[in-house]
């Protein structure tokens, strides 16, 4: 059979080895971050001899935020148009402020893992380091 219900399909990804390390994934992906925004604060040091910290937060504000706006943006719109009535829609409009604040994290448990754009969590959590 070549349709695969959402559940056995649930199922069958639960018994892929490289799915069940999820956790590790996230451990590298701070671990590599905090490494490149050290790397970047010492290059400036080593240039300028001092590290501007208002500078740093312009350069990266300017680098990433646009595009977390942007992207942003674009699940307001989808959550309108192709969640409205689901319940996902009234949840994510409740976060929304954390998602444009970048405090999701203070404000959402594990109660919210399934709520759209919940990935949001790993920028709220690098931002606020």
């Amino acid at each position: 059979m070549w349709y695969v219900s959402g559940l056995e399909y649930y199922n069958r990804l639960q018994h892929c080895p490289v799915l069940k390390m999820g956790a590790f994934g996230v451990d590298v992906f701070f671990g590599i971050s905090g490494f490149l925004i050290t790397t970047l604060l010492l290059r400036e040091r080593t240039k300028n001899g001092r590290i501007s910290l208002r500078d740093f937060y312009l350069r990266r504000s300017l680098r990433i935020w646009p595009l977390y706006y942007a992207t942003l943006g674009i699940y307001v719109l989808l959550v309108i148009f192709l969640q409205r009535g689901t319940g996902r829609d009234r949840i994510f409009f409740h976060f929304l402020p954390g998602y444009l604040t970048f405090t999701y994290t203070w404000f959402a448990g594990w109660a919210a893992s399934g709520a759209v754009f919940n990935f949001a969590w790993s920028l709220s959590v690098e931002e606020q380091f």
